[in-house]
C-alpha cells in the first residue's frame, strides 16, 4: 500500500492513469472510492504506518471488494519484504524505486548510494531513496498534466514527440530532473498508460512516443513503443536513432544501455527529428 492518499491521490501512475486523478471527476471517483472503504479524508492524509492496524487489515480486504468497479483491477499484488534493523520494512518495489531514484540523484555519491540502498544495511540512505523516488513521482505526473493540458504532444504519421525545455529555476551548471534517462524514460511511458487508458492512443492511433528533453548543452532524446501497434513488445527506437543521427549527420552520444536513449547536440536536434521521420517512414 502506498505511504499516504497523496501519494495514490497524484503521484501513482497505476490509479492517476486510470482515474485522471488531476480532472475534478476523477478525484470524485477517488473520494467516493474512499467513502465505500469507510475511510475519512483526514485518515487518508495520514502516513500508512500511522493508520490503525484495524483499518489497515480492512482497506486491503475491501479493495479486493472494490477495486474492479473504478477500472483498478490488480491494484494489489504480492511482494517480498525486506527488514531493515528491528522496526523498518521495505518492499521489493520500494527497494527498486529507492535505487533507482539516487541513481538519477546525480551527485558524485549516486553509485554507492544506491549500492548501499540495495544491500540493505543502510536504512537511511534507503528511505532517502524512497523520498527522492516520491519527489520524483511527483515531477513525472505535474509534467504529464502539464504536457496534456498545454497540448504539447504533436503526432507525426509514424509517431508523436514532445519537447521539454529546462526549467527556468534550474541552476546553470546542473540538468533538470526530467535530463536523466530513467525519469525521462519512466515520463514517457506513463504519458503512453494516461493516453492508453482514456481510449486516445488505441488501435490504429496507436504510435510510438518520443520526448526530447533540453539540457545545458544538448537534448536526451527517448524513445518508447506504445501497446497495440507494430513490433509491440520490442522497442525498436535504439535501430532507429542510430540510422537517423547517420543519416542526419547529427553529432550524438549513445552510451546509455537502452540503445532507444541518446544525447543530440542542441543545434542538430531539429534535424535529428526530421531524420529519424524519415528513417521510419522507410521501415
Amino acid at each position: 500500500m502506498p505511504a499516504s492518499v497523496a501519494w495514490i491521490r497524484y503521484f501513482s501512475p497505476f490509479v492517476s492513469a486510470r482515474l485522471s486523478v488531476w480532472k475534478s471527476m476523477g478525484k470524485a471517483r477517488l473520494h467516493e472510492l474512499f467513502a465505500k472503504l469507510g475511510v475519512s479524508l483526514d485518515q487518508c492524509r495520514q502516513k500508512w504506518d500511522f493508520v490503525s492496524p484495524s483499518t489497515r487489515s480492512r482497506v486491503v480486504e475491501q479493495l479486493e471488494m472494490y477495486s474492479t468497479e473504478f477500472g483498478l483491477e490488480n491494484l494489489q499484488y504480492k511482494s517480498f519484504q525486506r527488514c531493515v534493523g528491528f522496526t523498518k520494512r521495505a518492499s521489493a518495489a520500494d527497494v527498486v524505486h529507492s535505487v533507482a531514484a539516487l541513481l538519477e540523484a546525480g551527485d558524485a555519491g549516486a553509485f554507492w548510494g544506491a549500492y548501499d540502498a540495495l544491500l540493505g544495511k543502510d536504512g537511511d540512505t534507503l528511505q532517502r531513496g524512497v523520498e527522492l523516488g516520491m519527489r520524483l513521482q511527483r515531477a513525472t505526473m505535474a509534467k504529464a498534466v502539464s504536457l496534456i493540458e498545454k497540448r504539447s504532444i504533436t503526432s507525426l504519421k509514424h509517431f508523436r514527440y514532445a519537447y521539454l525545455g529546462r526549467s527556468s529555476s534550474a541552476a546553470s551548471n546542473s540538468d533538470d530532473v526530467f535530463g536523466q534517462p530513467l525519469a525521462l524514460t519512466r515520463l514517457a511511458h506513463f504519458l503512453v498508460e494516461i493516453h492508453r487508458q482514456n481510449s486516445k492512443w488505441v488501435g490504429a492511433k496507436s504510435k510510438p512516443l518520443v520526448l526530447l528533453a533540453e539540457r545545458a548543452g544538448d537534448f536526451l532524446v527517448v524513445g518508447v513503443t506504445c501497446p497495440g501497434v507494430a513490433g509491440e513488445g520490442k522497442n525498436y527506437f535504439g535501430g532507429s536513432f542510430k540510422s537517423a543521427a547517420e543519416h542526419s549527420g547529427a553529432r550524438v552520444s549513445q552510451s546509455f544501455f537502452e540503445g532507444s536513449v541518446m544525447e543530440v547536440e542542441r543545434d542538430d536536434v531539429h534535424r535529428f527529428l526530421e531524420s529519424l521521420h524519415f528513417t521510419m517512414d522507410l521501415k
